[in-house]
């Protein structure tokens, strides 16, 4: 089953995820020549820049990183330098470092979906 949703933008094609979670302010943009595609469970950090790149299945995208046209992450990659050596997995997501990038966006989607909260 393609888990993809094709979204044109100035006739450009735009493949996003159903299963990703990309946060404030992150900013995708696909190109004529490189089109954008975001694979499953995939984490995009706030401000980030996503630009005519490939990003696959099961990715960190940390704050702040910037991938330019052509580029790709891939499957499982983390994309954090700055950030790696804090525990940021453990502060912000309470899980320990190598949780994968499903289960934590399981445990987001639990904890902030519609029904979160509710019996």
């Amino acid at each position: 089953m393609d888990r993809t949703v094709r979204r044109h933008h100035r006739g450009r094609d735009d493949r996003r995820s159903l299963a990703g979670a990309a946060r404030h302010r992150a900013q995708r943009r696909p190109r004529a020549d490189h089109p954008l595609r975001v694979g499953d469970a995939v984490l995009v950090g706030p401000h980030t820049h996503l630009n005519g790149t490939t990003v696959e299945d099961e990715v960190f995208i940390a704050t702040g990183a910037s991938m330019f046209p052509g580029s790709r992450a891939g499957q499982g990659c983390e994309l954090w330098a700055v950030q790696e050596p804090l525990d940021f997995p453990g502060t912000v997501y309470g899980v320990a470092r190598g949780t994968s990038m499903r289960e934590i966006i399981r445990r987001q989607c639990a904890a902030y979906g519609p029904s979160a909260g509710q019996p």
